[in-house]
């Protein structure tokens, strides 16, 4: 892991899914491995996510960030979500990442659109120091290009709430599971834009 403090951080604000879906996640991810080995490996260190908002933020500025949500958090209420497929987009390396998709997205791109206006006053510039990174691990491209571009190409009215599962082709969904997610977290993001480490968490309530 990072032993030196960057002077930017590569952050996730996202959702955080319950035990049954983040286990779920897992078992999706699985099959894409076994198939697909050496992708993204989901686990305890690289936590299944549904992202509302990716940047960089100067690392001073966390402080900042956490305070504007904390301020705003209260008015953000749980949300249920119902899994209704999976996905795939292909990665401008050329790789495919697959994902759940869910019924009925009006209340995060409602959160997402709040949380964007939150965070834009600490936007800043980043590169691979800003990533939370295992020894000898380097950045993938499309993981800098991801979080470099995500409010040009990624916000907005091209916001698609989803969890990634796996690098790889998209397996059958077989389970329609509907869950209640009350979790939000700024996180540092790792390779392939997950979320790697909680560096500030939020229950939301009713």
């Amino acid at each position: 892991m990072n032993n030196i403090r960057p002077k930017t951080t590569a952050v996730d604000i996202a959702l955080l899914p319950p035990d049954e879906i983040f286990e779920l996640s897992k078992k999706y991810n699985s099959l894409i491995n076994n198939q697909n080995p050496g992708g993204l490996v989901l686990d305890d260190t690289h936590l299944p996510h549904i992202t509302l908002v990716q940047q960089y933020i100067d690392t001073d500025k966390q402080t900042r960030l956490f305070s504007e949500i904390t301020s705003a958090y209260a008015k953000f209420k749980p949300i249920n979500l119902k899994i209704s497929g999976i996905d795939s987009l292909r990665l401008s390396d050329g790789k495919e990442a697959s994902y759940f998709i869910f019924e009925d997205v009006t209340k995060i791109q409602e959160l997402h659109e709040a949380l964007m206006e939150i965070s834009a006053p600490c936007v800043s510039t980043g590169d691979e120091s800003s990533f939370f990174t295992d020894p000898g691990e380097q950045i993938r491209a499309s993981s800098l290009d991801w979080t470099t571009n995500f409010r040009d190409k990624a916000s907005g009215p091209n916001f698609e709430a989803h969890i990634t599962l796996g690098i790889g082709h998209k397996p059958k969904l077989e389970d329609k599971l509907e869950f209640c997610i009350y979790r939000l977290a700024v996180c540092q993001l790792g390779n392939y834009n997950t979320c790697r480490k909680i560096l500030k968490e939020w229950r939301l309530t009713k």
